[in-house]
């Protein structure tokens, strides 16, 4: 069966099969110039920052002011408060579904930080949760071929991991990973993703699926402290996305601009 696939693989053989989206490499923020003074020196970044409880924050800016840099800084500052999930949605637009890249890429980042003799287990939670949530009647012999044509019981272990991950939809990719969550230490967590528009220009509904995910980690976990960043959306668009969840946003020189316009 499908399942059993999956035993005789380690770690690197399973990440092998899928696709990641990596973090811009950090570099010195550039104080002294007052580039990122919009965020650092804004008193809700501040408050967001330092609190010792759950909270949103969403920063909003152009292209020009390299927001991407200041989330890269951000990573690095939480990995020293917490564990740290990222996604830089700028690295992964090409890729051809943004949405298992995220899930693969999230999954790979909570796998590297477990002790060696837990990851096994943890690849094998998700599979398993992946594969059962493959309707049974998909297997039965008179289900409509070509539906399953991506697996075959004469495939080797590793083709037939490939196959499920490439084939199966992103549902069951988001819920296998709700499933890992779910299952480890509810210890603090923090979560940043950059750029959403990049990746929902992509695929439509993508940043409504990263607050439904977020809404699901507020439910398990004692404190998660979370950042969104964009270069568009209106205030508007992005609490109609949030569905009435609890943030703070901060755009890029608004005060300057509310000012010129009194």
């Amino acid at each position: 069966m499908i399942l059993s696939a999956i035993d005789t693989l380690n770690p690197d053989q399973f990440f092998r099969n899928m696709t990641f989206a990596y973090k811009p490499e950090s570099q010195p923020l550039e104080y002294d110039q007052r580039k990122f003074d919009w965020i650092f020196r804004n008193m809700d970044y501040t408050q967001w920052h330092t609190t010792d409880r759950s909270g949103m924050l969403w920063l909003a800016g152009p292209p020009e002011c390299h927001i991407h840099k200041a989330s890269s800084h951000i990573v690095e500052e939480s990995k020293k408060k917490s564990f740290v999930l990222h996604f830089f949605c700028s690295t992964a637009a090409k890729k051809k579904s943004i949405e298992k890249v995220f899930v693969h890429t999230l999954l790979h980042q909570i796998i590297c930080n477990l002790p060696p003799l837990e990851r096994k287990s943890t690849i094998t939670l998700f599979f398993r949760a992946l594969v059962n949530a493959i309707p049974s009647a998909v297997f039965s012999p008179n289900y409509e071929r070509g539906v399953t044509s991506w697996y075959n019981e004469e495939d080797p272990p590793d083709i037939t991991v490939k196959n499920a991950l490439v084939n199966l939809v992103p549902e069951y990719h988001w819920d296998a990973l709700k499933v890992v969550l779910d299952t480890g230490e509810k210890q603090e967590l923090s979560i940043i993703v950059d750029r959403l528009d990049d990746a929902e220009r992509q695929t439509t509904g993508f940043t409504k699926k990263i607050s439904e995910f977020i809404a699901h980690l507020q439910e398990r976990f004692s404190k998660v402290k979370v950042l969104l960043t964009s270069t568009s959306y209106s205030q508007a668009d992005i609490a109609e996305i949030l569905g009435g969840m609890s943030y703070t946003y901060i755009e890029y020189d608004k005060e300057r601009k509310v000012g010129l316009h009194l």
